[in-house]
């Protein structure tokens, strides 16, 4: 059944009337089928007025004491059931009766008969009178009542019988029985076992089923300790809707507990008192294992809450556990498997002592965690050796040793020494009987893959000219559920531009040994920007002193040449250095160290050209990054790059973001000219 429909409050009334047939052909069985299917003739004789009434209904539509013209019925709705007639006309129920006026719209008296199509069987339709005499025009009320004794659709046909008129009027009655009765679940909340000052909640759920609001109530929390607590204890349930109460529980002292609670259910206006009671049961069990969790990140009580974790990168959360134990020694042991691990997982905790746990989560696949529980075995255990004598241990203890090892080479005479680290074993202890107590911690998260979007995949620079710089942006938007890291790189698609260097000039403004070594560099830097990994790099050198003609002289110029070779062994170290970065990079020039003029001795290297900021860092879920490129270009011509996006937990179809940059150099006075 739909929902129940207003009354129609329209000052209009339906009349119903009757008109005189002469048949002479029908006898009295057929005159008996017949007032059961007609209900107006051509002529008014009598007319029945209705206070409400509609022209149609909806289907599964739900109305109140209406009368509907299409389907000539008068519609009571739902009504309670389960008693006596005698007792609803005793209470006096308002909804279970109606008021309908006959009024004689004919020039002589009549005697009007009223009577039920199934008066002889059923007993939930009632009227008063039973008859009445009408004057011409005169009008007067008949009382029905609707008294259901069982639940479902009731209905029955009221007969007007007119005198001596053959064709009654006749219109169908209906209503609907409606048992008062709460659907509960369930009827027993249990705690379980809980840890002494923890919090713990149940909900119970009230579900109406039937056409009618209903009102509950639940009683007997005088008799709970002062550690339950109900989010409500009354209200109305409307039709076709549920209801939940939550029953919170503080344990605030250890044993078990016991308790019953009473639902009593019944009708908004409690005119048939108490129709349903249920007992709902109540029990708990408190202990202490005089230990306590200590959760800073913790959401409430004993719930981790990770939030959303990246597919394949740990995350990370912390918790310290105490002992409130004066003697005894605590053994905890974590009932945890990957992708959740637990450091330390087994461990001892001295009375007092307090002991930091790392929780990680790290899922190699999409996963979602809603209150994961993780259980901690908690024991008592005793030592073999005197307690003072046993220091702290966990699983994660370590020490480390020298060894000494047979070389392989038997002519080697002495040992060779290695570090081995092993685990410190546990204490040997005994565990002691029916100590064993658990704790319990719920875990939270959301495993998934980065997704993003970029608002480009090309960006094309305008013309412009050498040593000036453009600039244009692009964003990327972070569409995925946990933080996004990136890092740009940046893979160039055009060639190096080589800037000559005339021999000519090095001769004139230097020496010969110097622009003879530097030719040497010259030809080691253009070697490296070839990437040359499996040959061997030319040799190069610097010229040692011209010998003098004294001998004081000499041996000045070979002390020179001395520290000056030093000078060369260095130098020749940090240039092979630098030369492994070059074939690496390839983004930066190699210059001398020392230098006697002013000239450029090496070729500038078009590199650089392309730059974007900021090229790392993390992107918050939901979130967009702006993204600037600049193009800052020396020579002319054409250049083009692509920037890769390094994103390290993108799903394994997903490709990581690429996006192309384009820019045309040119002179001052081709601008706007087409590149050959």
């Amino acid at each position: 059944m739909g929902k129940a429909a207003r009354r129609d409050s329209s000052s209009k009334e339906n009349q119903i009337s009757t008109q005189r047939i002469e048949d002479p052909q029908n006898s009295s069985t057929k005159r008996s089928k017949s007032m059961l299917k007609s209900a107006s003739v051509a002529t008014e004789f009598l007319r029945v007025v209705f206070p409400q009434w509609r022209k149609t209904m909806k289907e599964d539509e739900v109305i109140f004491k209406e009368y509907v013209e299409s389907t000539k019925q008068f519609h009571f709705g739902p009504l309670l059931c389960g008693k006596s007639r005698e007792w609803y006309k005793a209470q006096n129920c308002p909804s279970n009766s109606e008021n309908l006026t006959i009024l004689n719209n004919s020039p002589v008296d009549v005697e009007v008969q009223f009577s039920f199509e199934n008066a002889g069987e059923a007993e939930t339709f009632l009227l008063d009178p039973p008859s009445m005499i009408l004057k011409p025009k005169e009008k007067q009320e008949l009382t029905i009542w609707a008294y259901p004794t069982s639940p479902g659709f009731l209905e029955d046909k009221l007969i007007c019988s007119i005198g001596k008129n053959p064709d009654p009027v006749v219109f169908s009655l209906c209503c609907h029985g409606v048992d008062m009765k709460l659907e509960v679940s369930p009827l027993e909340l249990s705690f379980d076992k809980l840890l002494l000052y923890r919090t713990a909640s149940r909900t119970l759920v009230l579900k109406n089923n039937t056409l009618l609001p209903m009102a509950w109530q639940l009683r007997g929390l005088v008799d709970l300790i002062e550690d339950f607590s109900l989010s409500q204890d009354s209200g109305i349930i409307d039709p076709h809707t549920e209801f939940e109460v939550t029953l919170h529980f503080q344990a605030r002292q250890t044993g078990s507990i016991e308790k019953t609670l009473r639902l009593e259910v019944s009708d908004t206006e409690n005119i048939l008192g108490v129709v349903q009671a249920e007992n709902i049961k109540i029990s708990a069990e408190v202990y202490d294992v005089s230990l306590s969790i200590d959760m800073p990140e913790a959401v409430r009580g004993n719930h981790i809450e990770f939030g959303h974790c990246p597919v394949g990168e740990p995350c990370w959360r912390a918790l310290t556990i105490t002992s409130h134990a004066q003697t005894k020694v605590m053994r905890f042991e974590w009932e945890a498997d990957a992708p959740i691990q637990f450091s330390p997982k087994v461990g001892h905790l001295h009375p007092g002592w307090a002991k930091d746990i790392t929780v990680t989560l790290r899922s190699d696949v999409p996963a979602t965690f809603r209150r994961h529980l993780v259980k901690c075995k908690v024991t008592t255990i005793n030592f073999e050796l005197p307690q003072r004598k046993v220091q702290d241990w966990d699983d994660q203890m370590t020490i480390a040793m020298w060894k000494n090892t047979t070389r392989k080479d038997p002519v080697t005479r002495w040992p060779k020494i290695e570090r081995v680290v092993k685990a410190v074993p546990e204490p040997a202890h005994t565990v002691v009987e029916e100590s064993s107590q658990e704790v319990e911690v719920y875990i939270s998260a959301v495993v998934a893959y980065a997704q993003f979007q970029l608002s480009t995949d090309r960006v094309q620079f305008k013309d412009t000219f050498p040593f000036q710089r453009r600039t244009a942006t692009f964003m990327m938007h972070n569409t995925g559920e946990v933080a996004l890291k990136y890092s740009w790189e940046k893979v160039e698609e055009s060639e190096p531009v080589k800037k000559p260097f005339s021999t000519t000039l090095m001769r004139r403004f230097l020496s010969y040994n110097t622009a003879k070594n530097h030719k040497k560099l010259l030809r080691l830097f253009w070697w490296e920007q070839e990437d040359h990994p499996a040959e061997r790099p030319p040799k190069v050198r610097r010229p040692a002193k011209q010998q003098q003609d004294s001998e004081k002289q000499q041996q000045q110029d070979s002390k020179q040449q001395e520290e000056q070779v030093s000078e060369q062994k260095q130098e020749q170290s940090e240039q092979q250095d630098h030369s492994k970065k070059l074939r690496c990079s390839k983004q930066k020039n190699l210059s001398p160290r020392r230098v006697i003029s002013s000239l450029e001795v090496f070729p500038d290297v078009i590199h650089d050209l392309f730059s974007i900021n900021p090229y790392r860092g993390t992107i918050a879920p939901g979130q967009k990054q702006t993204f600037h490129l600049q193009f800052s270009p020396k020579h002319t011509g054409k250049f083009k790059a692509t920037l890769l996006c390094r994103i390290p937990n993108l799903e394994p179809a997903q490709k990581m973001g690429q996006v192309i940059v384009e820019g045309r150099v040119q002179e001052w006075k081709n601008l706007g000219e087409p590149l050959e």
